[in-house]
């Protein structure tokens, strides 16, 4: 969900659990090179309402993108400006997105429940650019259609 959507949730409810959208780790990298509001479009919390429990979903399939997206977070994380806060309680990588142009042309989301040996890699890359200071896990589906 967006950051608005996450705003308005928890004024309903501040100890649900709510995702953020699914972040391509590609594109924030891609954010990065441009300048600090086009990574806070991606990793951006509400300013006006605390976000409690909140889990920055990331996507992709490359250890070292994923290990630079999570660096990002961490670096961002540590330094808040304009009020703009980003304090995801924890990093999350969908292993669920079924959709053709992520699990197949991208190759990451779903089509990663594939390859376990290959999602533990890319776990552990999350947790070394953060540092460790969140706990990391992984959204997956019940199975696949082949």
């Amino acid at each position: 969900t967006n950051r608005h959507f996450r705003a308005m949730v928890r004024l309903i409810s501040a100890r649900t659990s709510l995702y953020t959208e699914m972040v391509a780790a590609d594109e924030l990298l891609d954010a990065t090179r441009r300048n600090s509001q086009h990574v806070d479009q991606f990793l951006g919390q509400s300013a006006i309402v605390p976000e409690g429990p909140s889990v920055l979903q990331l996507g992709g399939n490359d250890a070292s993108q994923l290990y630079q997206a999570a660096k990002t977070y961490y670096e961002h994380s540590q330094t808040q400006t304009n009020n703009k806060t980003c304090e995801y309680t924890s990093l999350n990588l969908n292993c669920g997105c079924p959709s053709p142009a992520v699990s197949g042309k991208k190759c990451f989301g779903a089509a990663l429940m594939k390859d376990p040996s290959h999602v533990a890699k890319l776990v552990r890359a999350i947790n070394d650019g953060i540092d460790g200071s969140v706990p990391v896990t992984v959204k997956c589906r019940i199975g696949l259609w082949e």
